[in-house]
């Protein structure tokens, strides 16, 4: 298992520029949703993971990467960097259980409710791996919502899945007068044998950042 810090030249595509990166993986920006048949349980659980939403919407936490413009973006965390966020889930426990019965959804990167606000964009960026995918179920998705990753652009569906390789770089627009929000789902690249997969937990598991769960992942309690 080969697992590193590695300069552009090593990047098998060019707008696919992880900070860590796991050579010899396919590397291509979309994926098809119905290549994964875990999706079709998740877009089942719709209306059940919007109820949860609608509870915990002013719970929301402002994304502190200074990644927008134009607007905030808001969080709520229920993984980050493959740990349960336990009260969070506990506040919405339809969601943590279709997130835990879907394979290969633990032990990866974040479950998060993704809220970005009218106008906002979230300005041009890869993330920090390449072991594994990023799926979005649209949840409430006004018409003039958008994401780029690589070359491509796509709208979300209420209701639907997303998936793509978020190591690309990409972008995302909100240009109604709503609020856009997804549910972001990490899993394994389908590239990496269980062994690998393991490996990558251990890993993220013993990182200083796994250690040390970011301020934004844990709510604080709400200001009187």
């Amino acid at each position: 298992m080969s697992w590193r810090r590695s300069p552009c030249a090593c990047y098998a595509d060019p707008p696919q520029r992880p900070e860590h990166y796991f050579p010899g993986l396919a590397a291509r920006p979309w994926y098809d949703a119905a290549d994964h048949g875990w999706t079709e349980h998740l877009c089942g659980a719709h209306a059940l993971i919007q109820n949860e939403l609608d509870a915990i919407q002013p719970r929301l936490r402002r994304q502190s990467d200074d990644l927008t413009d134009n607007g905030p973006w808001g969080v709520y965390y229920l993984y980050h960097m493959g740990r349960k966020v336990e009260e969070n889930c506990r506040r919405c426990p339809n969601t943590a259980r279709a997130i835990e019965s879907l394979p290969g959804l633990r032990g990866t990167g974040h479950a998060y409710f993704s809220a970005l606000s009218p106008g906002a964009h979230i300005k041009p960026h890869c993330g920090p791996v390449n072991a594994w995918l990023r799926c979005h179920l649209g949840l409430v998705v006004p018409e003039g919502c958008r994401i780029r990753v690589g070359a491509e652009t796509q709208a979300w569906n209420e209701g639907s899945c997303l998936i793509f390789d978020d190591a690309f770089e990409h972008e995302a627009w909100n240009s109604s007068n709503q609020t856009r929000t997804v549910l972001v789902l990490d899993f394994w690249h389908p590239d990496l044998t269980d062994a690998e997969a393991w490996g990558m937990w251990q890993i993220i598991r013993m990182s200083a950042t796994a250690r040390r769960l970011d301020r934004s992942a844990v709510e604080k309690p709400p200001q009187p």
